[in-house]
């Protein structure tokens, strides 16, 4: 499959989640009523997912079927594929003991159905913990007690017409403290924290005039990787067009992938250092490391791929050529 049909895959998957009604997204239980309830208000429903984040093999993914994206998981050696969501879920990310889920989801609201960040806990219940119009994508836990994830927004006025801004906002996996945690002028993607919670690698899109000379054909403006440090930010990758970096577990090198002209592929760099290729396949996108830093996990043409970082064969572990799957997420080597 093209890149260009994967993200035409994913724009629809985003829209089919915005605008189709709201269905039961994972499998949902009601609580027995408790015995001698002091309001005598009706039962709460809990949604509970099918499968417990223990239970659930290693890699989980978003596949593309029927209805709209939802969450998948599989082995690094492709075995043992487990349906995680009956319905709707996308950009999965494991919490840094790898006890818990988050996604984005969809959560009734008294507005309507709209795409919100919930979380898969150890027991299978599922938490909604972010509220408002804003559309989440691309999470990062910070601790085991913070998310933070990409929020974009439109807005409409006379004036302007239609206007976005995309920012990168963090909410406490309670479901507290809802915020905006970086915003510059243009935009801000794919947040990723290092493993001690130090560190954020973004991307950035910075506005410029124009980024090609006048009268040639306008170019594609450079967008940069960045880290950021308490407040101080740093370009590790200046040129080319950057995305979705991912921190190897000792925190020491990053997974990005990069478009320098017209091929996209997956290479790695050490703040400080030259960017080293990794992958030699077309299209590769999406990096998220195996727990012991020897792999990594990616996605090619909408099927997930494993590959060793040191000189490795690129290995499709999903192999399913009518189905996009995308947003690998390998679960993190922490004690569980």
């Amino acid at each position: 499959m093209s890149l260009n049909r994967r993200r035409a895959a994913i724009a629809g998957g985003a829209a089919v989640l915005v605008v189709v009604p709201a269905a039961v997204i994972l499998a949902r239980g009601e609580s027995p009523p408790p015995a001698d309830s002091p309001s005598g208000g009706p039962t709460v429903a809990v949604e509970r997912a099918e499968v417990a984040p223990d239970d659930l093999p290693d890699l989980v993914f978003a596949a593309n079927q029927a209805e709209g994206f939802r969450l998948l998981a599989v082995e690094p050696d492709g075995t043992g594929r487990v349906d995680l969501t009956g319905t709707r879920g996308m950009y999965p990310a494991w919490s840094p003991d790898g006890r818990r889920l988050a996604y984005v989801g969809e959560h009734e609201a008294t507005t309507g159905t709209q795409l919100a960040v919930r979380v898969i806990e150890e027991d299978g219940t599922i938490r909604t913990v972010t509220t408002g119009t804003q559309v989440p994508s691309n999470l990062t836990y910070r601790t085991g007690a913070e998310l933070y994830y990409e929020a974009s927004l439109q807005a409409t006025s006379g004036a302007t017409g239609i206007s976005s801004t995309t920012s990168i906002d963090a909410v406490a996996t309670d479901g507290g403290n809802q915020r905006t945690a970086v915003y510059e002028r243009g935009a801000t993607y794919h947040p990723a924290w290092s493993p001690d919670g130090e560190r954020l690698a973004y991307v950035s899109s910075r506005p410029r005039a124009a980024c090609g000379a006048e009268g040639q054909e306008r170019q594609r403006c450079d967008q940069p990787l960045v880290v950021r440090t308490g407040e101080r930010s740093v370009d590790v990758v200046d040129r080319g067009i950057a995305a979705n970096p991912a921190w190897s577990p000792d925190g020491e090198r990053i997974a990005f992938s990069w478009r320098e002209g017209r091929r996209l592929a997956i290479w790695l760099v050490e703040p400080g250092g030259q960017p080293v290729r990794v992958t030699e396949g077309r299209g590769e996108d999406e990096p998220t490391w195996s727990p012991d830093g020897s792999s990594i996990a990616f996605t090619r043409d909408c099927d997930v791929w494993v590959q060793e970082v040191e000189g490795g064969v690129a290995r499709n572990v999903t192999t399913t050529p009518d189905i996009c799957e995308i947003s690998p997420a390998w679960r993190p080597g922490g004690e569980r």
